[in-house]
């Protein structure tokens, strides 16, 4: 699914679930910056062609429970 929605090639996007640490972080504009500059990296390695607009993939309504 990463693959197909972000157009990484499969094996970048394995990788990255395999290495996904799981720990809930609140949905800020500090972490859409970190996932844009992610994005950016991915781009200039040639990885995929854009950056993938992500306005409407966070939702921030879900509250973190300590």
């Amino acid at each position: 699914m990463l693959s197909k929605e972000t157009g990484l090639p499969l094996d970048v996007a394995r990788f990255a679930v395999n290495d996904d640490v799981t720990e809930p972080v609140p949905v800020d504009d500090g972490l859409r910056q970190e996932q844009v500059a992610i994005l950016g990296r991915y781009k200039r390695a040639g990885i995929i062609d854009k950056v993938p607009d992500l306005a409407g993939a966070f939702d921030a309504s879900f509250p973190i429970q300590p």
